[in-house]
């Protein structure tokens, strides 16, 4: 195993795996429980993504599943350790670091989750959305992850054992500076080095130097660092804004037929592209009620999944959507409270039933429909409805969409894209959309 990745969710787990794809052309993502079940890994697979599905977990139990994570993954022997963290700095972050760096023995963590070809960037340890301090972004609102601190090494601190330090942007663009600073961190006894980066050349920089000073270290960022160091191993820019091809020779880059999006994302933006997507590219909506997929009222969702899979049936494509996501997220709780459960166990009983949903609206199609998910837990959900436990990646469609394909449980191949709610702009459905008819 060349590079092993662990993430939090399986949208971002795809998403950074893809870009060591210029380097390494065997890639998979693997969904991964606390106990160690998980996929074999093939021999072949270079590239091993592990979704941990904790981004929802307690602190505790986060720490848990990514210290088996770690142990898993170590087995392979990898060149690198990659851990996946959110660009928009949601989940259990220090609690899966602390464990990765333990379990694996790092002397630390180089941690730069900036992803500028996507407006993500880190700015005196801030973490920045199109120039907003994330914790002023729609994200403070997140129902199940709301961020509340955009200043990294202060997340850290709440979140981690060990200390944090910041190596700036200035002293990532000049040799003597980054030497010093690199120097200092390390003498001070901190694990975690937090890497301002305002561009792809600054974490290309940033790779470069660390593998220049042997250090051995965790890696800890998203997509863009993932290309920085997929680059560096090549010989080669990384992190820029080329699209990683999709492979020829796999079955799931073969188009024809009608789109099954699926959506369980919350975020306005989404919202926004379902909308745009309705608009413009001939797709219909289907929408279900939110407590029509409470446990109980299985009758009233499947009217939704037998809609969609009669447009399916008619070759056109649909979108298989939550209604009125803003006042459900205010209920959550209380429906939580009702059914005896955390908000974070009813979150994932609604997306698992989601993925059902999805799952019986493809089952009666019978065109060979593709399937586009929207949001790392119902990306999961849909994957645990079709039985699939191994992604095959296979490419990039657009920054931040990721192409992959599984056997179900028929062992039928299908085709698989993944895209976080959080990335694109209002047009990036549309413009998928019209990618996916190209092919």
């Amino acid at each position: 195993m060349q590079v092993a990745l662990v993430a939090d969710d399986l949208t971002g787990a795809l998403d950074s795996v893809v870009q060591f794809f210029p380097v390494w052309r065997s890639a998979e993502v693997l969904l991964f429980e606390q106990s160690g079940q998980a996929a074999a890994v093939a021999p072949e697979a270079e590239v091993c993504g592990l979704d941990m599905n904790s981004r929802g977990s307690t602190a505790r139990d986060a720490a848990l599943t990514a210290a088996a994570a770690a142990r898993f993954v170590m087995n392979g022997s990898p060149g690198i350790v990659y851990k996946k963290v959110d660009s928009t700095l949601r989940g259990n972050i220090g609690a899966e670091c602390d464990a990765i760096l333990e379990a694996a023995q790092f002397e630390f963590c180089i941690f730069a989750p900036a992803v500028p070809r996507l407006g993500r960037t880190t700015r005196l340890g801030v973490q920045l959305v199109h120039g907003l301090p994330v914790h002023r972004t729609e994200l403070a609102a997140d129902p199940m992850n709301p961020v509340v601190e955009g200043h990294i090494p202060s997340l850290l601190s709440r979140q981690s054992r060990y200390g944090a330090g910041m190596l700036s942007v200035e002293a990532c663009r000049d040799q003597t500076a980054f030497d010093s600073e690199l120097r200092r961190l390390s003498e001070s006894g901190v694990r975690y080095v937090v890497a301002d980066a305002e561009t792809d050349e600054d974490l290309r920089n940033l790779v470069n130097r660390i593998d220049d000073s042997g250090r051995n270290v965790l890696w800890a960022g998203a997509a863009g660092l993932a290309s920085a160091l997929a680059g560096a191993r090549a010989g080669v820019g990384g992190s820029g804004d080329t699209l990683i091809p999709t492979r020829g020779d796999n079955k799931s880059t073969q188009y024809d037929g009608p789109v099954l999006y699926v959506s369980g994302s919350r975020t306005q933006l989404t919202k926004l592209q379902i909308g745009r997507l309705a608009e413009q590219s001939a797709v219909i909506p289907v929408t279900v009620a939110p407590d029509a997929l409470l446990p109980g009222n299985e009758d009233r969702s499947s009217a939704a999944a037998e809609r969609a899979g009669a447009i399916l049936r008619s070759g056109r494509s649909t979108a298989l959507i939550i209604e009125d996501t803003d006042q459900a997220a205010g209920r959550l709780t209380n429906w939580a409270v009702r059914l005896g459960m955390t908000a974070a166990q009813l979150n994932a009983s609604l997306v698992n039933r989601m993925g059902e949903l999805a799952a019986m609206a493809s089952g009666m199609a019978e065109h060979s429909e593709k399937l586009v998910v929207i949001g790392g837990e119902t990306s999961r959900g849909v994957c645990r409805a079709f039985r699939a436990n191994r992604l095959t990646v296979a490419g990039e469609l657009l920054p931040g969409v990721v192409l992959s394909g599984f056997k179900s449980g028929a062992q039928t191949d299908v085709s698989f894209v993944t895209k976080s709610g959080s990335f694109g702009d209002e047009y990036t459905l549309v413009q998928l959309h019209d990618a996916l008819r190209s092919h």
